[in-house]
């Protein structure tokens, strides 16, 4: 390693530092197709010839409508939730009025 504040002269002419080859350059990182139905780390089903790549593992349930029902499914407990919390702040906030500090 070399002192800091030290500079590789080729580095300077813009050659690769010979310490650090990977500096300057666009890291890439490959990874394996997993299903795409929620929380499912499953891989897909291996594709057929003359067909698009599957999305979707080999779990009868594990389709895009499934995924889609999975989804807003999610959506209307995180709506649910969310009522109910601004349900809770308004009530504590009208027994604050109701009831003034001493």
């Amino acid at each position: 390693m070399r002192p800091v504040g030290a500079i590789c002269a080729g580095y300077r002419f813009g050659l690769e530092d010979p310490e650090y080859p990977w500096k300057g350059k666009k890291m890439t990182v490959e990874t394996l197709p997993v299903c795409a139905y929620p929380e499912c780390t499953n891989l897909p089903v291996a594709p057929t010839p003359g067909a698009p790549a599957p999305r979707y593992c080999a779990h009868p349930e594990h389709n895009a409508l499934g995924a889609f029902r999975k989804f807003r499914a999610k959506r209307q407990q995180r709506k649910e939730e969310k009522r109910q919390a601004s349900e809770a702040k308004k009530a504590v906030k009208a027994a604050a009025i109701v009831q003034p500090p001493r």
